[in-house]
């Protein structure tokens, strides 16, 4: 919404403007039904029931219960949290930081003063004025958002590396600056971060960053300018050069080739770079100024919005950004050629974009990453350069003599490439760069988030209440300039301190007071390339000059300190320029307690419930007390009469049901216009909706939803589909799912129109607490990332380990053996479920679980009748999958399903008491290393996923969302596919087990312990019966996503049905592999040679998305491979050591075979089926696959 209206617009009519209207809302539908009494209860119809006063429609009366509607849920959840966090405190014995008092309510003079001071004052101004008054640690509070401010080293250590994990750049730091920086490194927190970083690694090696050539190539440019503008006996603005000489060496570090800024004409003196910007530079311009906005939005706060109603302030400057950016990015594209996504990420560029090009096709990502590395290529660095020449110009010149002394004594005079060796000799140079970075640090101050409650004590012992969401600012030029840390000469200009010893005094004994770079996990990658590029500049500059003079008279108007700083606090007296910043310094030029229902209901249905009944009570207060009532509503004797009827419970609960449907009404019937006007611009209809009898389709959903549970796999989809045709949609509530089993429509979701369908939030909502953040569940970069982690894990090398197949699926056969000695049948769904997990978890982890070692289910029980410690996490792991399932089926009203508790949150604490011992074990392993040195080693991958997972990030959290994910592909799937396999065997013509038997005794042998991959390829009827066994009974039956944007789906007869923005489309994978249009006559029977025969020409190969058993398109399953390999290994084991398989339905526990009426009046394959297939995320067979089998 912010693309139409302002930032301040657009929280006003999502958050602000439905509290204002429902309200008035509801007195004027209580006045209507006055006029209306007919419609008015039984025990309401009396004559005070049709006395509303006019007072009460008055426009000042509607407006005081808008203002109420507004405030008080407000002023409610303020209420709340002030009693949440007064009991944490007084948890915790800690007090809270001392809060700086303003004049005015809402602390409003005291952000005034602070926007003020940011545009106009000293750097950091405020915050140091501040300390002075209320110490190092101290909070600003405006309108109840708190603002937690530090200049002290053991605070800003907690919240750099400490507590790492507790603060985030969250919420309060993305908002704000999402329309500069978007997803990128400096605006991610978590995997994303991690993502970003990781991918930003390899630019920032050491071969890289000592490649002196780009620093002298631009270097040369800048001198030469420098040279022709002193033999015009002008001065010149050195922080213009700096920018452009950072520009063109980060553009051709990042980008292959330099953007030549140095080439646009220089400012002259009197005048500022901007004044006289062409195009190639207007992108500095842009990016300077978009940098103040966003700076000034981080110190307003939440309220930044506000401030720019109407207009985003960075939106012109962004225009110019991606005018600039969009070209180079475009040539990038176009070299790439265009190349499939999944043939570009197997590659690596040589530069940061050729990298960005090959993983994505997304421009704005793109933009996004560029962005925040230049941010810290090159102005980050463009300011320490400009700070060096300042304070060598403006300070004794005993300083500028000696460094370039050095110079001179080390490099010499002209030699042009300075190597790194003596760049690190010159020791006078280092401690001129770290003093001017002391006291002009490129970052003034940052920014976190806490995600939760922690308590910072003092060195007096002083127990400071840190409450969770609180944001904390820390001022990096205050630390570096406090007395008290460095000495009483704190605010001189003194190299010297750093090679004397007042370096060990202060510093060494406290290196968390110098903080240029920052520190912890986030430290800047960067901080080499900078210093290496700021000492080379400044080397060439001082072998070519002898001499730099300040030049005041040169400035612009008004650009000068004022001379009141002449009188100033700390360093102003002595500034001989006006330092500002934005994001970086410049010179001045211009679910877990509630259930997840409840948790829903308390958080956006309760204030709606609760706001017009206070509003009344509110308004009868204000009768009871006219002296409180304004003049303009001083109305004599109706003012005053408020009819009882009003506070009366069932009124009030008639206004609190109006408040809370009105607003979902009016979002319905806003998103049915715009629908509307885009199916006409678009020329196209609707998608055929499902009706049902009870209003808002509830009978429809209660069918689905038991039928999900009680019927056959995704039976209801398929039943609607002979109703309706294969295109359709389920309406609930107002919440359209699209159903589809057509492959043209499911090609377009998984790789056509790839980009538009995401899992989306509807996915992500309901699966969460199962698979949280990891690749399953998760869009854009951050799937990305996880698919790139995980592509290593499934080479060629990996999958085709035998050896791991062999170990297991000899335990395994071993225990069929034993079974079948006693004369028993064995459950093969329970065998295949243990040997998958065995070989996943030493697949991912290193070592097998060793599941095998559990006591097998005897016949008429299942596997969790007798479930033991080891195997809990199978039962709970499929009891989870069973909820997530349901929930995807009933849409985003699934919460109401569960209102007072999450149903996977029993089993989710065994599956995590189940893999933290697990994760632990690698963490002990790993030797607590700090995340930092874990990196630096990161270079070099793990022998298993768990290793690189815990190389990376000391989130177990993180690490248990992926480990589920990957253990989600690797064993659920493929344990379905092995038992379906058998099912037919069991079931179907015997000729087709006996033809395959000999088929694994003709290439393997009878004996052979170890089938190569060769042989394996070799049994194109083994293959067959695979492909044929995953068509009528695929893993994962149904599938979803969510658009994110609007677009039409054409079917063959020309029919352009409208797809709307927000939509979410379900296919039926089992479905589609089912429709006798697509397969034949006969696609209902299991027969293996479709796949050999003219049938697999003319209808497989002829259209290939009609068999999709591994998804298709960028998101198609990278253990497919392994999954076939898996489960060919073992159908050839098994079938070397048994010669009959023979179903057993006397063996399978009660109540869990087919009904008899399928027999009779069953459609489609339920009369064939001898077990009953269901579903959670994957296939399953209910009460497992009991056969007999005969040893050969």
């Amino acid at each position: 919404m912010d693309a139409v209206l302002g930032p301040g617009a657009s929280l006003f009519v999502s958050s602000v403007l439905p509290k204002l209207i429902a309200p008035p809302a509801a007195i004027i539908l209580l006045d209507w039904l006055q006029k209306h009494p007919d419609l008015i209860p039984s025990s309401l119809a009396s004559s005070s029931f049709l006395s509303l006063p006019q007072w009460l429609l008055a426009p000042s009366g509607l407006a005081i219960s808008s203002l109420v509607g507004t405030i008080f849920p407000a002023v409610l959840s303020s209420a709340l949290q002030s009693i949440r966090e007064r009991y944490e405190m007084w948890q915790l014995n800690a007090i809270r930081v001392p809060v700086v008092k303003g004049r005015l309510p809402g602390n409003f003079d005291v952000l005034q003063a602070m926007l003020q001071s940011f545009e106009e004052e000293y750097a950091v101004q405020f915050l140091e004025d501040n300390v002075e008054k209320y110490g190092h640690l101290f909070c600003l509070r405006f309108l109840g958002e708190d603002l937690i401010v530090t200049f002290n080293p053991n605070d800003i250590k907690r919240i750099m590396a400490t507590d790492f994990s507790v603060w985030e750049k969250g919420e309060k730091f993305h908002d704000p600056t999402g329309s500069l920086l978007g997803s990128g490194v400096f605006n991610s927190d978590g995997e994303m971060w991690k993502f970003h970083r990781n991918m930003t690694r390899p630019f920032f090696s050491r071969e890289r960053i000592t490649d002196f050539e780009i620093f002298k190539r631009h270097s040369d440019e800048a001198v030469e300018l420098i040279k022709k503008r002193c033999s015009a006996g002008e001065a010149i603005d050195l922080q213009d050069i700096a920018g452009r000489l950072t520009m063109d060496s980060a553009t051709e570090f990042l980008f292959g080739r330099s953007v030549d800024s140095m080439s646009s004409p220089l400012p002259q003196p009197g005048s500022t770079a901007e004044d006289t910007m062409d195009t190639e530079n207007g992108f500095v311009k842009a990016f300077n100024a978009a940098l103040s906005v966003v700076g000034k939005r981080l110190y307003a706060g939440a309220l930044w919005r506000w401030f720019e109603f109407f207009e985003d302030r960075t939106r012109p400057h962004m225009k110019v950004i991606h005018d600039y950016l969009d070209p180079i990015v475009n040539e990038a594209l176009k070299k790439r050629e265009e190349k499939e996504l999944e043939e570009k990420e197997e590659e690596e560029g040589s530069t940061l974009l050729e990298h960005l090009v090959a993983s994505t096709h997304d421009r704005a990502a793109i933009r996004d990453e560029l962005l925040n590395i230049l941010l810290a290529g090159r102005d980050t660095t463009a300011h320490a350069i400009t700070a060096i020449f300042y304070f060598l110009a403006t300070e004794d010149k005993k300083i500028f003599n000696r460094l370039r002394q050095e110079v001179l004594d080390v490099v010499g005079p002209t030699n042009p490439l300075p190597s790194v060796e003596e760049v690190k000799e010159m020791k006078y140079l280092r401690a001129v760069i770290n003093e001017t970075l002391r006291l002009m640090p490129s970052i003034p101050s940052n920014i976190r988030q806490a995600n939760k409650s922690s308590v910072w004590v003092t060195g007096d012992g002083t127990r400071y209440y840190i409450p969770k969401g609180v944001t904390a600012t820390w001022s990096t030029i205050g630390l570096h300039r406090r007395k008290d840390l460095w000495g009483p000469d704190a605010l001189i200009f003194d190299p010297d301190r750093w090679l004397d010893e007042r370096n060990k005094k202060y510093y060494l004994a406290n290196p968390f007071i110098y903080l240029p770079f920052h520190g912890g996990p986030r430290i800047c990658l960067g901080q080499q390339f900078a210093l290496n590029e700021a000492s080379f500049f400044v080397i060439r500059l001082l072998q070519a000059f002898d001499d730099i003079h300040f030049s005041p008279e040169s400035y612009p108007a008004g650009m000068l300190p004022p001379e009141g700083w002449k009188a100033g606090k700390a360093r102003k007296p002595m500034e001989k320029v006006y330092p500002m910043t934005h994001l970086t310094m410049y010179i001045k030029r211009m679910d877990t307690i509630l259930g997840p229902g409840a948790s829903q209901f308390v958080s956006d249905i309760l204030p709606k419930l609760i706001i017009p009944p206070a509003v009344i009570i509110l308004l009868d207060w204000l009768q009871k007390h006219p002296d409180l009532i304004p003049a303009s509503l001083a109305v004599p004797s109706p003012f005053l009469s408020l009819p009882p009827w009003l506070l009366t419970p069932t009124s009030l609960v008639i206004s609190s049901l109006v408040a809370t449907i009105s607003p979902s009404v009016l979002s319905i019937a806003f998103q049915s216009l715009r629908e509307r006007y885009e199916m006409w611009q678009l020329n196209a209809i609707r998608v055929p909706v499902v009706k049902g009898k009870l209003p808002g389709n509830f009978d429809v959903l209660k069918a689905m939803v038991q039928s999900f549970e009680e019927e056959y796999a995704v039976q209801f989809l398929s039943d609607n589909a002979e109703k309706y045709g294969n295109l359709f949609c389920l309406r609930f509530l107002g919440e359209d799912l699209i159903v589809t089993f057509n492959p043209n429509d499911i090609k377009r979701i998984m790789a056509t129109d790839f980009p538009v369908w995401e899992k989306g939030e509807k996915f992500h909502d309901p699966t969460g607490s199962l698979l949280g953040s990891g690749v399953f569940n998760s869009d854009g970069e951050m799937w990305k990332f996880h698919r790139n982690m995980t592509r290593p894990f499934f080479s060629r090398e990996r999958i085709t380990d035998f050896e791991i197949f062999k170990r297991h699926s000899d335990q395994a056969v071993d225990l069929i053996k034993k079974r079948c000695l006693l004369g028993e049948a064995i459950d093969l769904q329970d065998i295949a479920g243990r040997l998958t997990m065995d070989s996943a978890t030493e697949f991912l982890f290193g070592r097998s679980v060793d599941s095998m070692s559990s006591p097998l289910p005897l016949p008429g029980s299942t596997m969790e009748d007798n479930m033991d410690t080891e195997n809990g996490f199978v039962k709970a792991f499929n009891a989870a999958l069973s909820v997530v399932g349901k929930r995807l089926y009933a849409g985003s009203h699934w919460r109401w399903f569960e209102f007072w508790s999450d149903k996977t949150r029993p089993h989710m604490k065994v599956i995590h008491d189940y893999l933290d011992p697990i994760v632990n074990e690698a963490f002990k392993k790993r030797g607590g290393k700090q995340l930092e040195d874990k990196d630096t080693e990161g270079d070099k991958e793990g022998g298993t996923l768990l290793e690189d997972l815990v190389a990376s990030t000391q989130d177990r959290a993180a690490i248990r969302d992926q480990l589920l994910n990957i253990l989600l592909a690797g064993r659920d799937t493929t344990a379905h596919a092995i038992t379906a396999i058998f099912y037919f065997l069991a079931t179907e013509d015997k000729k087709i087990l006996n033809r395959l038997r000999q088929e694994v005794l003709d290439v393997v042998g009878p004996t052979n312990p170890m089938p190569s991959v060769e042989e394996v390829k070799e049994m194109k009827y083994l293959r067959a019966v695979i492909n044929e066994t995953l068509r009528l009974m695929p893993s994962i039956p149904a599938n979803i996503r969510q658009a994110n944007k609007s677009s039409v789906w054409i079917t063959g007869d020309g029919t352009r049905y409208y797809i709307p923005k927000g939509a979410t489309a379900t296919w039926s994978t089992i479905g589609l592999h089912r429709r006798k249009d697509l397969w034949g006559p006969d696609a209902l029977i299991f027969d293996p040679d479709r796949w050999l025969d003219e049938r697999n020409k003319k209808y497989y190969l002829a259209n290939p998305f009609i068999y999709l058993p591994f998804h298709g398109g960028p998101r198609i399953c990278l253990g497919q491979q392994f999954a076939l390999n898996e489960a060919s290994f073992f159908v050839i084991r098994l079938l070397q050591a048994f010669d009959e398989i023979h179903f057993s339905p006397e063996s399978f526990p009660a109540v869990t075979l087919p009904p008899e009426e399928w027999k009779t009046s069953g459609k489609a394959r339920k009369p064939m089926e001898k077990v009953h297939p269901m579903t959670h995320l994957t296939m399953y067979i209910k009460g497992g696959l009991w056969v007999r089998m005969r040893e050969a």
